[in-house]
């Protein structure tokens, strides 16, 4: 309880700066005798998904046999619908910029009924073989759903999922196509892994310039981050014969990230870079073979990359 807050409150009231509903409300607030629970609610939608969702898997497992492939299709596509119908009727206009959702559980409503479209359709493939040995192509068609859905109703949870989807089609494309080029397919994946990642980055970068759904932007850099640096760090712990080669890639890559998310005042982009330079240190200091310092090397430069990174971002924030 703030006592100098309801004082406060009261010379307003008094001053019919605020009316007598405003000053109550304001002095509950101020007495905590009014808390916030949205938190706890978008945790729990956010948990009810998520079960409902693993339900879907388990009512499938648990009734193939005694309803069928095709009426259990068409009962999870029912659910989507419904869902979606739902999103649809209650959804904003389209903008290019942020849209405010109408209701706390609209974007969990519209994230349930992407996972049932997603589940449906890999369902549906698995039992009917309606693509056979190019099943992948499957992840490219959900992709591009939900990146319809992600832009049309402005959730960056759904745009997750279709920039996911996404590299999951080309990473489980290249796995099943195989190949021994580049040093082996290990080698051509994270060449996969670096495209994807720049091309996502490309888009985000993109986004902001032309202000259309700039809020998307740190999903997509984030994102196209994560693959970029993180095929570098993989290559370059390879040990496939091409792990200075990558080396040198995963140093280029971190360097700009660095340099750029400085210049830019972007904590998160900051963090991946400089725990992609240390991972990538840490590789060199293996090859000295120094068995007897190494572990407390590692603990005390790991904290050291914990201090750097807070640091960074109290000052980018103070900055902003």
């Amino acid at each position: 309880m703030s006592r100098a807050v309801v004082a406060a409150i009261e010379r307003l009231r008094a001053r019919e700066a605020l009316t007598a509903e405003q000053a109550a409300f304001f002095a509950r607030v101020a007495r905590g005798e009014l808390v916030s629970v949205r938190l706890e609610l978008q945790i729990a939608l956010w948990l009810g998904v998520t079960l409902i969702a693993g339900g879907a898997g388990l009512l499938v497992r648990e009734n193939l046999a005694r309803l069928g492939p095709v009426t259990i299709g068409a009962g999870i596509g029912l659910a989507a619908a419904l869902c979606l119908w739902h999103v649809a009727r209650t959804a904003p206009r389209f903008s290019w910029g942020p849209v405010a959702s109408p209701t706390l559980a609209f974007d969990y409503v519209l994230l349930l009924g992407v996972l049932l479209v997603g589940t449906d359709l890999g369902w549906l493939e698995t039992q009917l073989t309606i693509l056979g040995p190019r099943w992948p192509w499957h992840l490219l068609l959900l992709s591009l759903l939900q990146f319809a859905f992600a832009f049309r109703y402005d959730s960056r949870a759904v745009l997750s999922l279709a920039l996911a989807s996404f590299a999951a089609w080309r990473g489980v494309s290249l796995a099943l196509a195989g190949g021994a080029r580049f040093h082996g397919q290990g080698d051509l994946l994270r060449l996969n892994a670096l495209a994807v990642g720049g091309l996502f980055v490309g888009a985000g970068v993109l986004l902001r310039r032309s202000g259309r759904k700039a809020h998307f932007e740190p999903t997509f850099l984030n994102l196209g981050l994560l693959l970029l640096l993180g095929a570098a760090v993989a290559g370059a712990y390879g040990g496939d014969g091409s792990d200075a080669l990558w080396g040198s890639v995963l140093a280029a890559a971190s360097a700009a990230t660095i340099a750029l998310a400085y210049r830019a005042r972007r904590s998160d982009c900051f963090a991946q870079g400089v725990i992609a330079a240390y991972l990538g240190l840490l590789r060199l200091v293996t090859e000295l073979h120094l068995e007897e310092g190494l572990y407390f090397l590692v603990s005390v430069s790991s904290f050291g990359v914990l201090f750097l990174i807070l640091k960074a971002r109290r000052r980018f924030k103070e900055e902003s």
